[in-house]
């Protein structure tokens, strides 16, 4: 079984209606919730399942000036911000090598390589850039991190895909709160303030931009690797 676990609903629901029968298909679904405690916590509950590797997809902000909205970027090493450098977690080797061949063969997108770095709270401009002066990341989120250090405490492959959300010079509007709150609390805000329309706006397109991107390679990984179990069964633990 190959486990697919997304911290929001939004970042999964394309994948989720491109795969029919994923059972079948050896994949399993899983949403992880935002941020450390959530995201260790599931993971360690997909573990007790067994799955052959986990492959965490989601959103991210870019920290790399080069990066646009709806890029790929395929991490080979996770920081965490604040930590030391050398408490980096790097990615299944093996694992990031297929999704990043099969992404590249499936889907015509652009494909980053390089770290990320895992942050505490939604990083604005400036800690974007100081996260990508201390670690070299390229982007930033709120999960690879967490996820790739339960994963590793018992030995299952990890690595992640995620999209651009937010580009480096870019802020994500200060109303949209810190742990991925819901639509309906989000559109009951915009009701009261309906000067934040235009920030909706453009967060919706650029939601559509990414997740539009994120499905597209994700499914292409999903039908490259055909079945998980036969295929990452040699990945090392």
């Amino acid at each position: 079984m190959l486990a697919i676990v997304a911290p929001m609903a939004t970042e999964l629901s394309g994948i989720r209606r491109a795969i029919r029968d994923p059972e079948g298909r050896g994949i399993a679904f899983s949403l992880t919730g935002v941020g450390a405690a959530r995201t260790r916590a599931s993971i360690q509950r997909v573990a007790e399942c067994e799955p052959e590797a986990i492959i965490m997809v989601g959103f991210c902000g870019g920290a790399d000036t080069g990066l646009r909205v709806g890029d790929l970027h395929v991490a080979s090493a996770y920081h965490s911000v604040g930590a030391a450098p050398s408490d980096a977690i790097f990615a299944d080797p093996d694992l990031s090598a297929s999704i990043i061949a099969a992404a590249r063969q499936q889907c015509n997108r652009v494909i980053r390589t390089g770290s990320s770095a895992t942050v505490d709270v939604v990083a604005g401009t400036a800690a974007k850039l100081a996260a990508h002066e201390a670690t070299g990341a390229a982007s930033v989120n709120m999960e690879d991190y967490w996820a790739a250090n339960a994963a590793c405490d018992v030995g299952i492959p990890f690595a992640s895909i995620r999209a651009v959300l937010d580009t480096a010079g870019e802020d994500l509007p200060d109303w949209i709160s810190e742990n991925g709150e819901s639509a309906a609390r989000t559109i009951g805000r915009l009701v009261s303030h309906p000067r934040r329309v235009p920030g909706l706006i453009r967060i919706a397109r650029q939601v559509m931009i990414a997740r539009r991107n994120l499905t597209c390679c994700v499914v292409g990984v999903i039908d490259a690797l055909g079945s998980p179990r036969r295929n990452l069964s040699a990945a090392p633990r």
